[in-house]
Formats: structure tokens, C-alpha cells, sequence
């Protein structure tokens, strides 16, 4: 898994990069196909309050781009929710995988059971 880091006004730190590839190890425990990850890392002072840090990663899998997007006041705050909403967007990616595969499958026996 090659991790890109793409940072704007944003002063990335080892501390911060050793959390983010701590926290993609999830990711990946979770689903091993994993091409590349591209962590795009901004801080935007017009914007809300509470809205500074913006955290966007996209992962690549084949025949896929899963992507979560988070701003928060806090980037440990935005780091671990874009991780949150990444790991449910791997879960439903899995999901379809599988029901497609199911019923693949199940067609498979039906061709067989008729001679086909």
C-alpha cells in the first residue's frame, strides 16, 4: 500500500503522519486489496470556526476509488472521523463484492443443476 501525502498550508509532521499510517492500517486489515492512498491535508482560515483542518483521503482498489472528506476544528478530530466514514465506505465496498460474487454463484449451480 504506497501512502501519498499532498499537503496545502498545512505543516505535516512525523507524529502526524506515523497517526494517519496507524489509522490506514485499519483500513487495510480490513480489506487487503488496496492499490494506493492519497491523504490530501489543508487548513482554511475562511472558513468556520470550527471548520479549520479539512482531512480528504482516497483510497484506490480495483475498479474503484473509495473517498471520505472531513473538516474539523481538531485535525486528530478530522483524521480519525475521515477514517470513520472511509471504513464504512470499505465495508459497503466489500459488501457488493461479495453479494455480486453470491450470486454469481448461485447462477453457476442453476447452469449446472439444468445441464447448461
Amino acid at each position: 500500500m504506497n501512502i501519498h501525502y499532498y499537503t496545502r498550508k498545512f505543516d505535516l509532521d512525523q507524529e502526524t503522519k506515523n497517526y494517519i499510517e496507524e489509522k490506514l492500517k485499519l483500513v487495510k486489515k480490513h480489506f487487503e486489496q488496496v492499490i494506493d492512498v492519497h491523504v490530501d491535508l489543508s487548513t482554511n482560515d475562511a472558513h468556520k470556526k470550527d471548520e479549520i483542518y479539512r482531512v480528504e483521503i482516497n483510497v484506490h482498489v480495483p475498479k474503484q476509488i473509495l473517498r471520505a472528506v472531513e473538516r474539523a476544528s481538531n485535525k486528530w478530530t478530522a483524521i480519525d472521523e475521515v477514517i470513520n466514514k472511509l471504513l464504512r465506505e470499505v465495508r459497503k465496498y466489500k459488501t457488493k463484492i461479495d453479494n455480486r460474487n453470491r450470486h454469481r454463484r448461485y447462477l453457476r449451480k442453476i447452469g449446472e443443476f439444468f445441464g447448461r
